[in-house]
């Protein structure tokens, strides 16, 4: 499954992102609780954590970090089924390091900014914890998604530092560098599936955006446009090589797209009377979770079924927008909803009802981070009045 990667308070996020389907049926109440949520404490001697991604066996990754607010440091952190945190290394003179992913086998991937608060490293560690960096240590570079296998995928400067290019790195920390498109100044990839095929976006000096793929051998093709588009970008892709994402039209609007593996691509629409919308997560059957907008511009979070049927999904009591995360191959999506009082996280189930996850003591926001095949979701709450964040993880 593919999806968002939600950015936290902390710098190191921020200087790193500067880098057979079940039935689907609208219209069902929305519940409040139904999950419970359990607190993930920090590790030994860190106030707050926030967690960021789950695997299928329920091991779940982010990081731990200071008092403050927002933190001067944090580090990466790894929870086991049982809740019990441990730290994983850094290298030397990094004070912000963080988990972004992690696999079915125990290998994390996740990315570090050194001291000045600028130049993010891609780290990698194995089950046991051991750390692999794996860029060449002077330039910048993140890693963005991590496969079943353990091959990431990422991003490092040149070594001129003039811009950036696609990076590829295998389950021993070897590097690949993925194909160049002629005229790009930056690249942006954004997910890797079972074949090692990449999907993302490149730059161009006219600042426009292009969708593009890279196949298992780094050869890079660029994905067509909607008709008129300008702009138009990769957001994620399924085992059997669909790739979604949006486009702009003729007309101005966005609209989520669908590539087929061929490269065909198909216009998924908005609610009626919207004129926007895009994809941000698919299963291997390839629903579609994504968001868009109404007729009266409220964002709502959506899911198209294989067939491309638009589903509007439940919004929550006194909802003003919804976000999407992450979808299962259940169909189960994860996000979350604002209110005029608070942030809440959401689990949407495979008959589109929404369940308002619940919060633990101390808290009045929650964002949902992460999903697993199991329908666990984690991110982390906070309060308004202290700002203090707990990772937090939701069970079915």
């Amino acid at each position: 499954m593919t999806g968002r990667r939600h950015g936290t308070r902390s710098l190191l996020i921020i200087a790193v992102m500067l880098a057979g389907a079940p039935a689907l049926v609208a219209n069902a109440a929305p519940q409040r609780g139904g999950a419970t949520g359990a607190e993930l404490p920090p590790a030994a001697g860190w106030q707050q954590a926030e967690a960021l991604a789950v695997n299928d066996r329920g091991t779940v990754v982010g990081e731990s970090a200071d008092a403050a607010v927002p933190s001067t440091r944090s580090v990466a952190t790894r929870w086991d089924r049982g809740g019990r945190a441990t730290v994983l290394p850094t290298p030397t003179g990094m004070p912000h390091s963080s988990a972004t992913a992690v696999d079915d086998r125990g290998d994390v991937v996740g990315n570090a900014v050194d001291s000045n608060g600028s130049t993010g490293h891609a780290l990698r560690w194995d089950a046991a914890g051991r750390l692999t960096q794996l860029d060449p240590g002077s330039g910048d570079s993140g890693v963005v998604a991590l496969n079943a296998a353990g091959v990431a995928v990422g991003w490092e400067t040149t070594p001129d530092g003039s811009q950036t290019q696609a990076v590829r790195w295998d389950a021993f920390g070897r590097t690949t560098t993925l194909d160049p498109l002629a005229g790009a100044t930056g690249y942006r990839p954004v997910a890797i599936n079972e074949a090692n095929t990449v999907v993302g976006a490149v730059y161009l000096a006219d600042n426009s955006v292009h969708a593009v793929r890279w196949n298992a051998a780094g050869r890079v093709t660029e994905l067509a446009s909607l008709p008129g588009g300008g702009s138009w970008g990769a957001t994620g892709l399924s085992p059997d090589g669909t790739v979604i994402g949006y486009s702009d039209t003729a007309s101005g609007q966005w609209h989520a797209v669908r590539w087929s593996a061929s490269g065909r691509i198909t216009d998924l629409g908005t609610i009626a009377g919207g004129n926007w919308s895009t994809a941000v997560a698919v299963n291997r059957y390839d629903l579609i979770a994504g968001e868009a907008t109404t007729a009266d511009y409220q964002q709502n979070a959506v899911r198209w079924s294989r067939a491309g049927t638009l589903t509007d999904l439940d919004t929550l009591a006194g909802g003003t927008a919804s976000w999407v995360v992450a979808i299962n191959d259940g169909g189960v999506v994860a996000g979350y909803t604002s209110t005029p009082a608070a942030y809440r996280a959401v689990r949407w189930n495979g008959l589109g009802r929404a369940t308002d996850l619940s919060l633990i003591p101390g808290t009045n926001n929650s964002m949902a981070t992460g999903l697993n095949a199991g329908g666990t979701v984690v991110g982390y709450e906070w309060d308004d009045q202290t700002s203090s964040y707990h990772a937090v993880r939701w069970a079915m």
